[in-house]
């Protein structure tokens, strides 16, 4: 039997032939012939469909217009990589000065042509950095990718990054499943269903914000909750069909059994004829036939939790908070007051990671296009964030003894003080080498709240000498290391002696080691180590004091250099008052500002957790205004009164006539008693009016109108002005806010409100 007509390839009988795949692995199982296909040809969802949907679901588009706004309105530099090493650092960034001005000045303007001004071809801007960057985020979110094109001048350098719709490109494939290398196309961009131009991946960027291994193309934000959407265009569709083409009217007639349908088509017309567009009629008498009735149909409604339910989740799966779209939950759980914080938890990470991935995108271009490997491009507010992250660590790292203030120094460029480990414990500062040596020996409380620190009564110092060691020969003066001079000390210090342990004693004759032949006798030995252990004890105290003025001054650099937490800035910035620059006043007034807005946000939240409304997480603009400009005034008092304040009570104890150890004693035991209720009283002083603003803003928030009363109670300490005001309450709000705060040690008063 002739069997021809059922052999051969392709034939029904048999599969086709297989060829042999070459061993190196594939990235993935794409299909045969994938480069000849149009773009996302193999996709479950067409591009085009996804910009479509996006554009139709108005409260979708709101929220990612509300994205893109953010994005845009991100400030952002052009800085070095290298910045762990602050002298490397500025060392790179003066190399570096004319090309961080080119750089910059290109991405204010990234798309830009070329034009004969004066006779000199210069370069023209066309498109500015938002609008660009506006583009740029939309297909993002939309298509999964960006595609830009390095535009060059005809001497190779830069001229424009072009962008390109990311849905025209066509991804190519090597045999691997992966992007071909130069020479060959990596890239096509197809227009009305064909291939217009190729690119090499050195001509163009196409980058994929959430690659998969599956897919040269990415799954977009708009594409992972289309599910959602569906349901949320849906619901729209129901309520939106019950206007335009509802079947059920409002109000039916019955009529008599034996009416034809002839009669009933003339009762219906003429009913409708009276009172179709003559609101008039609705309220005039209309006679019926005998016999006819109207029937009331229930009026159409919806549920408007599940309403609420869908508009707050298409928010939260869009990283947007739902208050921002003037949406608020109605029910508990994920719709009430802890929906906030989650959608705010979302929202931060979002942008955080959109932040990142537009930073490396951009560092590449410095990189590749203009040929600069020192320079990236960065958003401020992740700079700030990576910069107090890392102080944060540092802290943890030098209070718990893992890495000392040197070790901070050297890794920033600067050179070492002399400063070993530390270990802190609550208030107080503990030299590493004396915990490990088992003693208490050069160990100092040093006190976080005054400069210098208080050291230990005198008698910490003294202990026992073993007699099998050597006694230290006093003729021989051992150098110290860690002497230095204190660099914060501005004063006139000329009327200021050391204190009389400081200073050197009479040279003794050396002792022979105990137990050798011409060694002292036991009596001897005993006197020489009472002498010995006093000046021992002295020594030590004079070191102490030399490291407490070099623990300060590498302090203050590590200030400088923003290496230390807000926490810890504020209160030893203004206990060295009198010798901050500009930068560390500015570093004051953000620590206060940055108080100043967490009491707002406390003071607002704590009245919407008690009445379960909406959290907030950010200042409406004038508050922030008003606290910053409240945060810069209140830093520059501060230094000014301490200044004063401090120069004041110098010249009046030299007036006095107190001079040497006891001058010394007395400045030092006046700044320890001022900084331990000063600081108190400037804190109190700063968290009472953001507040009571807080409080406010949330009354006005809730259309409240005198619905509180202010109560001031007492903290610690009474005196009679506090004994005033708290008998004279309740108080308005006005009132409240002109309260005087108590600026004296050991009182302290709060002002709260309650509901009338």
């Amino acid at each position: 039997m002739d069997q021809s007509e059922f052999v051969g390839e392709f034939s029904p009988n048999e599969p086709i032939n297989p060829s042999p795949i070459e061993g190196t692995p594939r990235q993935w199982q794409y299909r045969p012939g994938v480069n000849l296909n149009p773009p996302q040809a193999e996709q479950a969802v067409s591009h085009e469909y996804l910009r479509k949907i996006a554009t139709e679901y108005d409260l979708m588009a709101r929220c990612l217009s509300r994205r893109k706004e953010e994005l845009r309105s991100l400030k952002w530099s052009i800085q070095v990589r290298e910045r762990k090493n602050k002298k490397q650092m500025y060392e790179l960034q003066e190399k570096n000065a004319k090309a961080i001005r080119d750089i910059e000045e290109f991405f204010r303007h990234p798309e830009g042509y070329m034009s004969k001004v004066n006779g000199k071809w210069v370069r023209m801007p066309k498109t500015d950095y938002k609008s660009w960057l506006n583009a740029i985020v939309d297909d993002i979110f939309i298509v999964d990718a960006v595609a830009l094109w390095a535009r060059r001048k005809r001497n190779n350098e830069l001229l424009s990054m072009e962008r390109i719709a990311a849905e025209t490109i066509k991804v190519l494939l090597a045999n691997d499943g992966r992007l071909p290398e130069p020479p060959y196309p990596a890239y096509q961009q197809w227009v009305w269903g064909m291939p217009r131009e190729q690119f090499t991946i050195e001509e163009l960027i196409y980058r994929v914000y959430n690659p998969t291994n599956t897919s040269p193309y990415g799954v977009s934000i708009v594409q992972q909750v289309l599910a959602h959407i569906r349901l949320a265009m849906n619901n729209e569709k129901y309520i939106e069909s019950y206007f335009k083409e509802g079947s059920i009217p409002e109000v039916l007639f019955s009529v008599p059994a034996e009416w034809d349908m002839q009669k009933v088509e003339q009762f219906a017309q003429y009913m409708n004829t009276r009172l179709k567009g003559n609101a008039n009629a609705l309220r005039e008498f209309n006679p019926i036939p005998a016999g006819t009735a109207p029937v009331q149909v229930r009026p159409f409604s919806w549920d408007s939790t599940f309403v609420n339910w869908v508009a707050s989740m298409t928010c939260c799966l869009l990283g947007v908070q739902p208050h921002e779209m003037g949406i608020v939950p109605q029910t508990s759980g994920l719709g009430g007051k802890s929906f906030g914080e989650i959608a705010s938890d979302v929202h931060d990470k979002q942008t955080l990671f959109m932040c990142e991935f537009i930073q490396d995108l951009f560092s590449d271009i410095i990189k590749y296009h203009f040929g600069n490997d020192d320079l990236c491009f960065v958003f401020n507010d992740l700079l700030e964030r990576e910069e107090r992250e890392r102080a944060e660590i540092n802290q943890i790292l030098i209070n718990s003894g893992q890495k000392s203030i040197d070790q901070i120094l050297i890794e920033n460029g600067e050179e070492p003080e002399g400063i070993n480990r530390i270990l802190v414990v609550g208030d107080r500062v503990y030299f590493l080498p004396d915990l490990v040596a088992g003693s208490v020996k050069g160990s100092v409380a040093v006190n976080l709240g005054a400069i210098g620190g208080v050291p230990l009564p005198d008698d910490t110092f003294t202990h026992d000498v073993p007699l099998t060691q050597d006694a230290p020969n006093p003729d021989v003066e051992t150098p110290n290391p860690n002497q230095t001079k204190d660099p914060s000390a501005k004063l006139d210090t000329s009327h200021t002696e050391a204190p009389e342990e400081n200073k050197s004693k009479p040279a003794q004759p050396p002792r022979a080691r105990a137990g050798t032949p011409n060694g002292p006798t036991i009596n001897t030995v005993k006197k020489t180590l009472v002498a010995d252990t006093t000046k021992k004890a002295n020594d030590e105290k004079r070191e102490t004091h030399e490291f407490e003025l070099i623990f300060v001054a590498a302090f203050l650099r590590l200030m400088r250099q923003r290496n230390w937490s807000p926490s810890m800035i504020t209160a030893d910035m203004v206990k060295s008052a009198f010798t901050l620059d500009s930068s560390q006043i500015h570093q004051l007034s953000q620590a206060l500002y940055t108080l100043k807005q967490d009491t707002f946000l406390e003071s607002y939240n704590t009245m919407a957790r008690d009445e379960d409304e909406q959290l907030i997480t950010s200042l409406p603009p004038s508050v922030s205004m008003e606290l910053r400009q409240d945060a810069n005034r209140t830093a520059q008092e501060i230094v000014n009164t301490y200044h004063d304040e401090l120069t004041a009570q110098h010249a009046k104890l030299v007036a006095a006539g107190v001079l040497g150890k006891q001058l010394y004693n007395s400045l030092k035991q006046w700044l320890s008693d001022r900084n331990s209720w000063k600081g108190q009283s400037i804190a109190m002083t700063e968290v009472s009016r953001p507040w009571n603003l807080g409080v406010f803003a949330f009354d006005r928030a809730m259309n409240r109108t005198d619905a509180r009363q202010y109560i001031v109670s007492p903290g610690s300490g009474k005196c009679t002005t506090c004994q005033t005001m708290i008998a004279n309450g309740p108080y308005t709000y006005s009132e409240a806010m002109s309260l005087p705060i108590p600026a004296h040690p050991n009182c302290i008063h709060f002002i709260t409100s309650e509901s009338i």
